[in-house]
């Protein structure tokens, strides 16, 4: 069985970033091709279906337990690229971020318009590779 290629978004509902982000992602992918999750399980469900689709993804960790529970989901996220999105500038979460390799690191404070140019780029890769 073969899936759509969809995008993972995640952001805890209590994050005021969800709906900015939404609306970011919806301006490069279609809205059905988006899977949003609001709870660190509902990702790593997602991540450990086989053939779950999911070929890029926006992670805003929104704090230190939400990165180590990345951490435990490192192996699955290195085969998709993706951007993380942490709270802050914090030295140890972000040597931590870094440990888990995604392809742009952001900061919750920062102008989205880098993490667009950004995605964009990544789903334009991930399409070319998809079509060929």
């Amino acid at each position: 069985m073969f899936s759509v290629p969809s995008i993972l978004l995640y952001s805890h509902p209590i994050q005021n970033h969800s709906t900015k982000l939404q609306t970011l992602v919806e301006t490069i992918a279609l809205k059905e091709n988006i899977i949003i999750a609001r709870r660190m399980d509902q990702v790593a469900k997602i991540l450990n279906q086989p053939l779950n689709g999911v070929v890029a993804a926006i992670i805003v960790a929104g704090n230190e337990q939400e990165l180590h529970d990345l951490s435990i989901l490192q192996e699955k996220l290195q085969r998709i690229p993706f951007i993380l999105i942490l709270p802050g500038q914090e030295k140890e979460m972000v040597t931590k971020a870094h440990s888990l390799r995604p392809r742009y690191l952001a900061y919750a404070d920062d102008d989205l318009s880098d993490v667009r140019y950004v995605f964009k780029k990544i789903i334009g890769r991930v399409n070319s590779e998809y079509m060929n």
